[in-house]
């Protein structure tokens, strides 16, 4: 019944509880975060944490960026804006998703 639960909600709750404890967004808006890094295939997310210095404002007024870190990197980029909508995730200067719209997807074996 929990695993039912998880695969309708969309997400892992560990991840969900990354975002939401990094992020400090409201429910929605880190469902929906947890629901674009899934479907990028980027899932299991180790550690997240705001770099204030080194990239907010880089996707415009506003804007926050995050590294997350995974299995493979501790360097992929996720912009939220001034809303907390997410503006892009990128990863070794290639976006992974831009614009409401998936772009390439991670392969992790």
């Amino acid at each position: 019944m929990v695993i039912i639960a998880m695969a309708a909600g969309g997400g892992n709750s560990r991840d969900v509880n990354i975002i939401s404890r990094v992020a400090n967004v409201e429910k929605e808006k880190v469902e929906k975060i947890d629901s674009i890094l899934s479907d990028i295939g980027l899932e299991n997310i180790e550690d997240m944490k705001a770099d204030s210095e080194g990239l907010d404002g880089f996707e415009g007024k506003g804007s926050k960026g995050y590294r997350i870190k995974t299995s493979f990197s501790d360097n992929v980029i996720l912009y939220l804006d001034s809303d907390n909508n997410v503006i892009c995730v990128r990863y070794a200067d290639k976006d992974y998703y831009r614009n409401g719209e998936v772009l390439n997807k991670f392969k992790v074996v």
